[in-house]
């Protein structure tokens, strides 16, 4: 069970063996999970398409995450999004993604759907979700990261920090 005793910290008592929870507050400090984009190609042409990807790492129990992806939508489109293998465990866990483009800021969501999988291990070897982008017209622009939120497979809130917040595609 959890017991909440209104700080910053979280007390787990289990029967079993402990699970490790990267991201879990406890009676003595409080651990972050790293949150960061990443772009494969910092440089696209007019009309191709740069892909920015989201790693989170390292966390233990990861379930659901959920971020606004902000750009500058005179420079870049909107394409696509996707979920990095990770999560569904290359397919065999069933997720579901969600995501609405608003222009300039597009939502994100991304679940496990199936609660027996629990949550996942991941260590910043590989991207959580990826975002493809299309180069309208040259200039530069900052991809960051707004409202970002980690929730573990009990539901409970991670504690996060956002490493590098700007990249440059």
């Amino acid at each position: 069970f959890y017991a909440n005793l209104g700080g910053n910290y979280r007390i787990n008592v289990e029967a079993e063996k402990r699970r490790f929870l990267a991201a879990s507050d406890t009676a003595i400090a409080k651990v972050y999970v790293n949150v960061f984009l990443k772009v494969q190609n910092p440089s696209i042409l007019i009309g191709t398409v740069g892909e920015a990807n989201l790693f989170v790492g390292p966390v233990g129990d990861l379930y659901a995450i959920a971020a606004d992806w902000l750009y500058d939508p005179q420079i870049l489109k909107f394409k696509s999004i996707k979920e990095g293998t990770i999560f569904s465990n290359n397919g065999n866990i069933s997720t579901t993604i969600q995501y609405s483009d608003k222009g300039g800021r597009v939502i994100s969501g991304l679940t496990r759907t199936d609660e027996r999988a629990g949550g996942i291990n991941n260590f910043c070897n590989e991207p959580v979700m990826s975002l493809g982008f299309i180069g309208k017209k040259e200039g530069g622009c900052k991809i960051s990261l707004d409202n970002v939120g980690l929730i573990d497979s009990y539901g409970i809130p991670m504690a996060i920090h956002i490493c590098a917040v700007d990249t440059q595609l």
